[in-house]
């Protein structure tokens, strides 16, 4: 629903996006009581909780709520040939904040692209990361950012440039800094568990729901214990 391609053929409306359109709005209907679930597992304590007298607290009620990341790009899937990127954060077994965003130049490699919607992600990992802080909770680890391109990960640890990656100097140099410094580390994610890849494309339906669900998104009937609503096939995405 975030992706932004509705906005993007405005004006320009034809059979196939009026078909997507309804599609669109079965899924809705189909989906009207779902919402994030949020839930606590029991685990070592990953953040320090600090009081204005900076009295600190190892705190084990915050569980998994260390937040995490998941970053990925589709490439050249526009008519223009542009990329988008794409990027989840979940904190307590859900999605907290997510992006999915037309990529503004055109990629020239898949192994680009991913580069682009990392570096993105780095930036939100700062941003979430200065939140906590300010709302008293000092995270004692690294932001861990999953990433499905090993071309990628190579780039970004390593810190010689190459050849093909000059023209994106300043944000290889950025990444690398906060690897640094520690604030984020990169780590391996198979494509089939990078659950970012539901903001960057449409997905076939088995991906489709196994992603939502690893977001977090649960029915309300479920939560109560009914079972699931039964769809027609035109209520299915």
């Amino acid at each position: 629903m975030k992706r932004g391609v509705n906005l993007a053929e405005v004006g320009l409306g034809r059979e196939n996006d009026w078909n997507a359109l309804i599609r669109l709005l079965q899924y809705i209907k189909g989906t009207w009581d779902h919402g994030l679930f949020y839930t606590k597992e029991h685990g070592a304590s990953i953040a320090t909780v600090y009081t204005n007298d900076t009295t600190h607290l190892d705190d084990p009620k915050w569980g998994t709520a260390i937040p995490q990341a998941y970053a990925d790009a589709s490439y050249a899937e526009d008519t223009g040939r542009k990329s988008r990127s794409g990027h989840v954060f979940m904190m307590a077994n859900a999605a907290v904040t997510w992006y999915s965003k037309k990529q503004p130049v055109v990629a020239l490699s898949s192994t680009e692209a991913e580069y682009y919607a990392l570096s993105e992600t780095v930036k939100e990992a700062l941003w979430i990361r200065q939140l906590l802080d300010e709302v008293g909770v000092k995270l004692n680890d690294s932001t861990t950012i999953h990433q499905d391109n090993m071309s990628t990960m190579a780039i970004a640890l390593n810190p010689i440039q190459h050849q093909r990656v000059k023209h994106m100097d300043v944000k290889v140099h950025f990444l690398h800094d906060h690897l640094e410094k520690q604030d984020v580390k990169i780590v391996y994610c198979p494509t089939e568990d990078m659950v970012a890849d539901i903001m960057t494309k449409a997905l076939p339906q088995r991906l489709h729901c196994k992603f939502t669900r690893l977001l977090g998104l649960r029915s309300l009937a479920t939560l109560k214990g009914f079972d699931e609503p039964t769809y027609t096939n035109e209520q299915k995405f």
